[in-house]
């Protein structure tokens, strides 16, 4: 129900630097990396600082993004996605179906969908 499909995407090949200036004018907390196409990991904000510090503007994406968060998938139930990030301190995970790329959670997204719905009870 809160998977994002539409996000913010970079190529593996891209600079840090490019993903920094971006990220100042965006409202994500990240970026999904794909390479020709395919998905390959997450660049999160701690990513991206981490990165720039080790390897400067000019580092690599692939060098800096996360390519091991475990992933959730659309049929998992929210609390449980919402646990699994939590227990493994995850700004973002993928959304995966057999194997295919469906789109990003994100914690913020989840804390809001629990807000409106408290609300609304």
């Amino acid at each position: 129900d809160i998977i994002i499909t539409d996000y913010d995407e970079l190529d593996s090949e891209d600079t840090l630097g490019k993903a920094a200036e971006l990220l100042q004018h965006l409202s994500n907390r990240g970026f999904v990396i794909k390479s020709a196409g395919e998905y390959k990991g997450l660049l999160t904000q701690k990513d991206l600082i981490s990165g720039l510090g080790a390897y400067g503007k000019e580092g690599k994406i692939e060098d800096a993004m996360n390519s091991n968060i475990e992933s959730v998938t659309p049929e998992m139930d929210i609390f449980e996605a919402f646990k699994h990030m939590r227990k493994h301190k995850y700004d973002m995970a993928p959304v995966l179906k057999d194997g295919a790329f469906k789109g990003i959670l994100d914690i913020n997204n989840i804390n809001e969908f629990f807000m409106i719905r408290k609300a609304l009870q």
